[in-house]
């Protein structure tokens, strides 16, 4: 794949991540979902359910009287998900599984995906996506290389699966990378899956913001806020 056909794919992934990131968590699982029971995957199945309930939308915080605080979530933006290319063959599936738990919770936590083309099951993957309704643009499979991959600066995140031995210098290529920093969610171990597994997986795939909703400074009466923007200038 040419360096240009990797940016198209990028700016088609982009274009598509807001409406899907505005979807709101649960049609989005409503939509990925289906895509996991036809790949027969338990583990996407598992992960779904787990960020339908522990997830939501929004979360009242406390505060003083008069005051309204509330955690709000979205996704990142586009997630790289990629793989050590000389190991997916020889593992039995446990790349897959691994893949597929990366690529279905980058999409159910509001991102595109840029999925980079490993083996021929990262073909099932898209064509299993698309027949079940997600947005062609939203994930893109690209057949570039991981080094390619790692100068790219319009990734928000890198979902990694891949050898410790793999993990050190993809980890120096990316501190080394122009733009913004970019977070790495890696699992390399295929036996217990620690870090799918783990309580806070999830939420590396998403950024956090807080609203706050204060009316006690003009003694709770908006109006008075609406008169003191009229008279801006």
């Amino acid at each position: 794949m040419t360096t240009q056909t990797l940016q198209n794919a990028i700016l088609k992934a982009g274009s598509a991540w807001e409406a899907w990131n505005a979807l709101g968590v649960t049609k989005r699982i409503e939509k990925l979902s289906k895509a996991a029971q036809q790949l027969n995957q338990p583990i996407a199945t598992w992960l779904m359910d787990r960020i339908g309930t522990t997830m939501p939308a929004a979360v009242d915080l406390p505060g003083p009287t008069g005051e309204a605080n509330s955690l709000h979530w979205s996704g990142r933006g586009i997630i790289c998900v990629c793989a050590d290319a000389n190991q997916v063959d020889l593992d039995n599936g446990v790349y897959d599984t691994a893949i597929v738990a990366q690529l279905f919770t980058a999409l159910a936590t509001g991102n595109a995906v840029i999925l980079q083309d490993t083996h021929k099951y990262t073909h099932r993957l898209h064509s299993v996506l698309l027949s079940a309704g997600i947005p062609e643009a939203l994930v893109q499979l690209v057949s570039a290389s991981l080094h390619d991959l790692t100068q790219q600066e319009a990734f928000h995140a890198y979902a990694f699966c891949g050898t410790s031995d793999t993990l050190a210098p993809l980890n120096q290529q990316l501190a080394q990378r122009g733009g913004m920093l970019a977070q790495l969610i890696s699992e390399t171990q295929f036996e217990t899956y620690p870090t799918i597994t783990s309580l806070d997986y999830p939420w590396r795939f998403v950024t956090e913001s807080t609203l706050s909703v204060n009316t006690t400074a003009v003694g709770g009466n908006a109006t008075l806020l609406e008169l003191g923007g009229k008279n801006d200038s």
